[in-house]
């Protein structure tokens, strides 16, 4: 967290269109990267090469690799979690709460989603992410 509040990822949040390309950027190429390699063989030079920026930018966005795999776990969390939150509120039945997770579940079998997912149950620094995701749910 740093001094007002806010952690690291939300205050390095860009807000203008061409600089949230370049952050958009910089994580699809880091995904590109862990279809073929793990996580922690990718250096963020890989990612800025890949990304097609210069590695100052990389480190503008994320502090460091840790970094650049916190925002991506976080989304992929929560293309798994919004759906399912939006049919839990709705008051769906719970025998289509569990075909939707399953659905869900299989839609993040690409090889950077499951090593993201094994990220996220492996990593201190990601647990967070994961137990904010249960208690979502």
């Amino acid at each position: 967290m740093s001094h007002d509040g806010q952690d690291e990822m939300t205050r390095r949040r860009p807000t203008q269109a061409r600089a949230e390309a370049t952050r958009r950027a910089i994580l699809d190429a880091t995904l590109t990267l862990m279809d073929s390699s793990e996580p922690e063989a990718i250096s963020t030079a890989q990612v800025a090469e890949v990304a097609g920026v210069p590695v100052g930018s990389v480190y503008r966005y994320f502090a460091d690799r840790g970094d650049i795999l916190k925002a991506l776990a976080q989304e992929l969390m929560d293309r798994v979690d919004e759906p399912l939150e939006r049919m839990l509120k709705a008051g769906a039945p719970v025998e289509e709460l569990v075909e939707a997770a399953l659905e869900l579940v299989v839609a993040t079998t690409s090889p950077a989603d499951r090593r993201l997912m094994r990220v996220l149950q492996l990593s201190p620094e990601l647990a967070e992410i994961e137990a904010r995701s249960n208690r979502r749910i």
